[in-house]
């Protein structure tokens, strides 16, 4: 009987949106299947640092210690049955480090193209709105080093104009490249894991860059970790492009925790953080097929493109398995929006709703 679920959620791949959801789920209310449906303890954590996505060794030592004791604490919680759901942005970490068994993991994934031009828009808006904190928003303050950046030229380039022209947008300090679907996948426990560019920064990445960093045995070990890890450490991986699929076998693996979901209601909502309608956001241009092709040109973004299609390929199979039909057939993907601003207003959004809880 499965009792302790752990969401180490990646930034911007809908998570929000899954939040929510569980968020309502964990009520202790209603019926399921003719028995009373008794919800779960739901641990939110308030921590959106990047700096803090990828813990030295001490700090994962600590981090399990607390988790699965603060689980130990919940099982004695009577009116969820026991049953306790942790979520935090942190890249995985193998609780069997520290001679302890795994939690339950799950996470959801998104077309890496959106997700890179996401984190494009995420620090170009920082650059050009400047923010300041207030309360407990840290709004634009964590790029003020780069505040500097600030132009006409800068803030008016979108995704594909700064791909068109690589080294006069990488010149005007422009935030490129990445692999944060594979870096929360792969983990922060083992050395497979570390940067295989090396002392290359993968912020960095520029035509000339591409010409310079290659593909390596090094990028195997990394990506090829990450789908280890989805095929024996995972037990669900959904993708944010099929989220109604995703959700369907969801609930069907998942029933004690996600059985009274609604997957189609679920699948087609989009909760921006600060509980507006995320749909209503849809306001900067995706990656062009042109760009997408000069990412390609990136190893870090071939990584991501491997581990994204493995875990679509694992999904269709997993729903074959249990006898699910896809909605989508895994052809046509939803349109999402980008998420741009989700790290920025949901500190916010916590503090305003008092459910914000470190585990």
């Amino acid at each position: 009987k499965t009792k302790f679920l752990f969401y180490n959620r990646v930034p911007k791949c809908g998570s929000t949106t899954m939040v929510s959801m569980m968020d309502q789920l964990a009520k202790a209310k209603g019926e399921y299947k003719g028995s009373k449906w008794t919800g779960f303890t739901f641990v939110q954590s308030p921590d959106f640092d990047a700096a803090h996505f990828a813990p030295e060794y001490e700090t994962r030592k600590k981090i399990v210690r607390e988790m699965t004791g603060h689980a130990k604490q919940l099982t004695k919680v009577e009116v969820h049955d026991g049953k306790a759901l942790f979520e935090r942005h942190i890249h995985f970490i193998d609780f069997s480090e520290f001679s302890t068994e795994n939690p339950v993991y799950m996470n959801v994934l998104r077309d890496p193209a959106d997700l890179r031009a996401s984190g494009y828009y995420f620090f170009r808006d920082c650059v050009c709105n400047q923010v300041p904190a207030h309360g407990d928003d840290f709004a634009d303050e964590w790029c003020k080093s780069d505040w500097h950046r600030k132009s006409a030229e800068f803030c008016g380039l979108d995704i594909n104009t700064c791909y068109g022209d690589l080294d006069k947008c990488s010149a005007l300090g422009m935030s490129l490249g990445g692999s944060e679907l594979t870096d929360f996948i792969c983990g922060a426990s083992s050395s497979d894991c570390d940067d295989p560019g090396e002392h290359v920064k993968k912020l960095e990445f520029t035509s000339h860059a591409a010409k310079r960093i290659s593909w390596s045995p090094k990028f195997d070990k990394k990506v090829n970790r990450a789908i280890s890890n989805v095929h024996e450490n995972y037990r669900w991986v959904g993708l944010l492009d099929y989220l109604e699929d995703s959700l369907s076998l969801l609930k069907h693996m998942l029933p004690t925790y996600f059985g009274k979901m609604d997957a189609h209601k679920w699948g087609n909502m989009d909760v921006a953080p600060d509980g507006s309608d995320g749909a209503a956001t849809h306001a900067y241009a995706k990656p062009n097929i042109k760009t997408k092709e000069y990412m390609m040109a990136d190893p870090y973004f071939q990584m991501e493109m491997k581990l994204y299609n493995y875990a679509k390929h694992l999904l269709a199979c997993k729903m074959d398995a249990c006898g699910l039909t896809p909605v989508s057939n895994f052809r046509n993907a939803t349109d999402r929006d980008l998420e741009v601003q989700g790290d920025r207003k949901v500190t916010a959004h916590l503090s305003l709703k008092g459910e914000a809880k470190r585990p």
